[in-house]
């Protein structure tokens, strides 16, 4: 039936229906943009250049923070299977050298590796570690004895929301 997509149960709104939203974060990481240095959380031996970011090896790493106040939700594949959950929050890079992405869901206190970029594009699926939170911490590290560059970044983080958890106005 039209409109095509999501219905919420009842027809009607009610409080009880549910929003979806898409955050979608993709930086200029090169030295003509202030992006990364007003979006990245921490970094070390990280250096915005004219093709992007240069990582250092062995030792360059850019930390970026993935917060929501709604809850991250993934694409659900198989209902009786939650290993197969996709798309909840998705990295996409672009570089020159491998780089290596690890997750942290307790604010850096630990990390889990999360995969890794080969030069070129790849994308890392996190939402093994992302999906039922409200954010997290990815940190992005050069892999190779060269150091990496990364070209592009995307983050893009699917939430879902219910109206009833929403502030209201009255008349008056």
């Amino acid at each position: 039936q039209q409109p095509v997509g999501m219905k919420p149960n009842p027809r009607e709104f009610t409080k009880w229906n549910h929003g979806e939203g898409l955050f979608h974060y993709a930086p200029d990481l090169t030295a003509a943009s202030s992006d990364f240095a007003n979006g990245v959380y921490s970094s070390k031996d990280a250096q915005a250049e004219k093709e992007g970011l240069r990582l250092a090896a062995r030792t360059g790493e850019a930390v970026f923070r993935v917060f929501t106040p709604f809850v991250i939700a993934p694409k659900v594949n198989d209902i009786l299977k939650e290993d197969d959950d996709t798309d909840a929050s998705v990295i996409a890079i672009e570089s020159v050298g491998p780089v290596q992405a690890a997750i942290s869901p307790d604010n850096g206190l630990s990390w889990t590796e999360a995969g890794a970029a080969e030069s070129g594009k790849r994308t890392i699926d996190l939402t093994r570690w992302a999906k039922g939170t409200y954010g997290y911490l990815v940190r992005l590290r050069a892999a190779g004895e060269a150091g990496a560059m990364i070209h592009s970044l995307a983050i893009d983080t699917w939430v879902q929301v219910a109206p009833v958890s929403l502030p209201r106005l009255k008349k008056g």
